[in-house]
């Protein structure tokens, strides 16, 4: 990675508003962002919502990932929600389905969510068929259910 940073010409060029600096620390490849700090690339520079790839590092699961300005921190409130994603990360485990979401937003519940997405209900029985025998549906018939459920606390 680090040759193939080296013959970029502008190693903090945007690309869809964004850095590939900001796109390793997204993607988890810290070793790619090291390649492209090393090259060059800014840790700091504002990328998204007055974010940077180094800021956003900070609140992942790799916060030494680079030297740390004087200056450049996370609040209080920023630190303790960082902590409860790992902590939410690690409760889920790890799983991927190809075209799986999850969202998770605090104090909505299911039936809030359902109202804001003026969304319609699925009929039990539909939903308790395709869960089934799933694959017995070509994808474009499944695409419009979304499973939504309560927890404590959204």
């Amino acid at each position: 990675m680090a040759e193939l940073a080296r013959r970029v010409a502008d190693v903090d060029a945007l690309e869809n508003g964004v850095t590939a600096l900001w796109e390793a620390v997204v993607s988890r490849k810290p070793d790619n962002a090291r390649a492209l700090a090393a090259a060059g690339a800014n840790p700091w520079r504002q990328s998204i919502g007055g974010w940077s790839p180094g800021r956003l590092s900070l609140a992942g699961p790799t916060p030494g990932l680079f030297a740390v300005p004087a200056g450049e921190y996370l609040t209080d409130a920023e630190r303790a929600a960082a902590e409860e994603a790992m902590r939410l990360i690690g409760a889920l485990g790890s799983f991927h389905d190809e075209g799986t979401g999850l969202a998770c937003v605090a104090e909505i519940d299911a039936a809030e969510a359902v109202r804001r997405l003026e969304a319609t209900p699925a009929q039990d029985e539909v939903v308790d068929e395709v869960l089934e025998d799933p694959y017995a549906y070509e994808i474009d018939e499944t695409l419009h259910i979304v499973g939504v459920t309560s927890v404590p606390g959204g």
